[in-house]
């Protein structure tokens, strides 16, 4: 990420390229500290339309996607994004919409990277489980793995 890093802003001064990079980097840093304590059941990673980024599914029933590279190939990291948050139930068929369809539909929340992003995505990852929704997320998971 760091090397991506460096040669994304190589056209800047030293000290300016430093800033950036360190600020792009702490915020990728951020964002998997946070997913990666989340406990998370399982995690895709996105292709075509959600190329960068990786949906975490909860026992819960609750998947949240977050753009974690504007291109994966050159591990760039985004800035500022947000996340989106869907039921296990309607993963599939929203996670192949294009992504201002996915904004529009109702059955997805978006929650934009700013201020304590963080407490909201943790307040979707503590939202009590269901026999339902244990039992659906469980099936994804086979569906997926088969895939």
């Amino acid at each position: 990420v760091i090397n991506a890093l460096n040669r994304t802003y190589n056209h800047l001064s030293i000290e300016e390229k430093e800033k950036r990079i360190r600020e792009r980097y702490a915020e990728y840093e951020r964002k998997m500290r946070f997913f990666d304590n989340s406990g998370y059941r399982y995690r895709i990673y996105g292709i075509n339309e959600f190329n960068g980024y990786i949906a975490f599914i909860y026992p819960n029933g609750e998947v949240i996607m977050e753009k974690f590279f504007n291109d994966y190939a050159n591990c760039i990291p985004t800035i500022n994004e947000a996340i989106y948050n869907v039921k296990v139930a309607d993963f599939e068929t929203l996670s192949k919409m294009k992504k201002p369809a996915l904004i529009k539909d109702k059955r997805c929340r978006r929650i934009i990277h700013k201020g304590d992003w963080e407490s909201k995505g943790q307040e979707i990852i503590d939202r009590p489980a269901t026999k339902e929704t244990e039992e659906e997320v469980k099936q994804l998971i086979l569906r997926l793995k088969g895939e």
